[in-house]
């Protein structure tokens, strides 16, 4: 194997462990402090949007869904008419990590 490739594949397991890692109840805490309306509940990120109406919240989905799919991280999407409820957890590691909030920010940012 070329130097460099194995140089890549390093670079890679680390940011993926990184990503991965849990995060501390602190630092989750600090984090939400600087976002609008995020709580963290059972070991998740949870935040409840109300929209103009049904069709801008299937809306909201269908724009986060590929995002996600990307991303290979899947939120819980609750629709209740107007509102839509996401909850953010890693499930392979038990809780919140770097994955959850850069989806978080992501789904953020298509709400608009």
């Amino acid at each position: 194997m070329e130097h460099w490739a194995y140089e890549a594949q390093i670079i890679e397991a680390l940011d993926r462990e990184i990503l991965m890692a849990l995060l501390a109840d602190d630092d989750i805490q600090a984090r939400l402090a600087e976002r609008s309306g995020w709580t963290c509940e059972g070991g998740a990120l949870v935040k409840q949007f109300e929209l103009e109406d049904f069709m801008a919240v299937v809306n909201l989905v269908n724009a986060v869904a590929p995002e996600a799919e990307a991303a290979d991280h899947h939120p819980d999407m609750f629709i209740n008419y107007r509102r839509i409820t996401f909850t953010l957890s890693t499930h392979s590691e038990g809780g919140v990590t770097e994955k959850d909030f850069a989806l978080l920010d992501e789904i953020e940012r298509l709400a608009g």
